[in-house]
């Protein structure tokens, strides 16, 4: 077990399983050694790389200055998911027809691509249920959880399919799902997929896109957290259905 410590005013550390530590090394390694190696290219052979050349390295080493920022910031939310805010009702309706607009906006990321291919104007449809009441929560951790959810499933969607998001109301729970019709997974790697450094392919083999496995974890803290459930539904070649629900603060409009 080895302990990795957030280096705020107050340390916490975190323990940390040797095979997890692992994983984290890795996806430290590589983007920090493309970083080293770039800046030695540009150190060394500036006056030989054409414009070109050059814009291209730097945004490439830039890029993966943003993987080792994104990772170090999922660490250190996965360390503190879980502390959660004090209930408070907020509309998950308006909070996902927000997320999805960003979603929108933001699809592909950077590179512009999607894992099947360019990135194409996103398709995601929303419907909510009429009379859905309040969530009972904390509207911020739950606006990750969206986002997270929404990003995935653009990114294993093939281009100009559908992602279909729904929120619907029931036995005192919000209930959101998210669908996509992506490559899927085995039934009975839904569990799975929330264990924190978790990677799957299609087949359940490991073999699922780059990432560090922190999404779902986190996802899956953070809802716990406002005491809700999160779960995922899937056959490999059928789409997969991520959905979580929470606790309602009351009866929705009349």
């Amino acid at each position: 077990m080895t302990c990795i410590f957030d280096p705020a005013p107050a340390a916490v550390a975190v323990a940390v399983p040797a095979g997890d530590l692992a994983t984290i090394v890795h996806d430290l390694r590589s983007p920090a050694a493309f970083i080293a190696m770039g800046s030695r290219i540009i150190r060394d052979q500036w006056k030989e790389l054409s414009d070109h050349e050059r814009g291209t390295l730097l945004d490439r080493i830039a890029a993966a200055g943003d993987r080792l920022s994104r990772l170090a910031a999922q660490l250190l939310e996965a360390a503190g998911a879980g502390a959660g805010a004090v209930p408070a009702p907020f509309d998950v309706a308006e909070l996902v027809r927000a997320t999805v607009a960003e979603a929108a906006v933001t699809a592909g990321g950077p590179s512009g691509e999607t894992l099947t291919g360019p990135a194409t104007a996103p398709v995601i449809t929303v419907t909510v249920d009429p009379g859905v009441p309040p969530a009972s929560g904390d509207e911020a951790a739950t606006w990750r959880v969206l986002g997270n959810l929404v990003s995935n499933a653009l990114k294993f969607s093939p281009a100009g399919e559908p992602v279909a998001v729904a929120v619907t109301a029931g036995d005192g729970e919000v209930v959101v799902t998210v669908t996509d019709r992506g490559p899927g997974f085995l039934p009975a790697d839904g569990e799975r997929l929330f264990r924190r450094f978790s990677r799957l392919g299609p087949a359940g083999d490991g073999t699922g896109p780059a990432g560090n496995g922190l999404g779902l974890y986190i996802a899956r803290t953070l809802v716990e957290a406002q005491h809700g459930r999160i779960w995922a539904e899937s056959s490999p070649g059928e789409g997969a259905t991520f959905g979580f629900a929470l606790p309602a603060a009351g009866p929705g409009p009349a």
